[in-house]
C-alpha cells in the first residue's frame, strides 16, 4: 500500500512503476508507492491509503481493463460473423449444387469461414497485451496495440527507460594525482571491497566487474552512508 516515509532516508527500486533503472532516494515525509522495493536498510513507512486504493492496485486494474477491451478489428469481426457465416454456407451450397461434388462444399466452407478471424484476432491481442505486461509495458486498450503497427517513429521521455537495469563497468580512469603504483585493477579491488556490503545496483556492478577480473575483495568495516552521494569506507587504511 502507498505510504509516507518516516525514516530519515531510504533507497527504493521503482523500476516496475516508473521504468527508472536506478534506485531512487527518498527523504523523510516523501511518498512511497506500493510496488517499490526497499534497498539497503530497513525503513519505517506509515500507510496513507488502503491496498485497494494504492498505485499498484490501479496498475493491476489498468491491465485487467486492457485485457477485457476489444480492438476495432475484433469488433468488426464480431459484427459480421453471423451474416458472413450464412453467406459462406450459401456460397458452399451453390458450389456443391453446380459441381455435384460434396468436396466442393467443404472446400469453399473452409476457405470462406470467418472462424480463423474470430479466434485468431482476440488470441493475438490477448497474447500481445500479456507479453507487454510481463516486460513492464502497460497497454491501456487493445485498440492502442493495434495502432502500434502503424507507428514509424517513437519518442521516449528520458534516459533509463530502455535499459535492462543492469549497469556494467566499462572502464576505469586512473587520475594523474593517484598514489604511485595505483593501477586500475587495484582501484577496482579497493572499490569492490568498499561496496561488498551494499545491495545498490551500481555497487553490484562494481563487485561483478571485480569477480570477472578475479580480484579478491579486502576486508572492510561497516559502511558509512553519505546519501545521496553513496557510501564511504576504508580498506587497508585507504579511504
Amino acid at each position: 500500500m502507498d505510504g509516507l516515509l518516516l525514516s530519515p532516508a531510504g533507497t527504493f527500486d521503482e523500476s516496475s512503476l516508473t521504468g527508472e533503472s536506478l534506485p531512487v532516494e527518498h527523504g523523510k515525509g516523501d511518498p512511497v508507492m506500493s510496488g517499490s522495493v526497499n534497498g539497503d536498510e530497513a525503513v519505517r513507512v506509515v500507510a496513507r491509503a488502503t491496498a485497494a486504493d494504492s498505485q499498484y492496485s490501479r496498475i493491476v486494474a489498468l491491465v485487467q481493463e486492457a485485457a477485457a477491451s476489444r480492438a476495432p478489428t475484433v469488433r468488426l469481426a464480431d459484427r459480421y460473423a453471423v451474416p458472413f457465416t450464412i453467406f459462406a454456407f450459401l456460397l458452399a451450397g451453390i458450389a456443391w449444387y453446380f459441381s455435384h461434388d460434396p468436396e466442393r462444399f467443404a472446400q469453399v466452407l473452409v476457405v470462406a469461414t470467418p472462424c480463423p478471424l474470430l479466434i485468431a484476432a482476440p488470441v493475438a491481442f490477448l497474447a500481445g497485451t500479456s507479453r507487454a505486461a510481463h516486460s513492464g509495458i502497460i497497454i491501456k486498450n487493445a485498440g492502442t496495440l493495434e495502432q502500434l503497427a502503424r507507428v514509424r517513429t517513437a519518442v521516449f521521455d528520458k534516459t533509463g527507460t530502455l535499459t535492462h537495469g543492469r549497469p556494467a563497468l566499462h572502464a576505469i580512469q586512473v587520475s594523474a594525482t593517484a598514489t604511485p603504483g595505483m593501477s586500475a585493477d587495484r582501484i577496482l579491488q579497493l572499490a569492490a571491497s568498499a561496496e561488498q556490503s551494499s545491495s545498490h545496483v551500481l555497487a553490484t556492478s562494481v563487485i561483478d566487474a571485480a569477480r570477472t577480473r578475479a580480484s579478491i575483495c579486502c576486508p572492510s568495516p561497516a559502511p558509512t552512508s553519505t546519501r545521496p552521494r553513496g557510501s564511504r569506507q576504508s580498506a587497508e587504511a585507504r579511504l
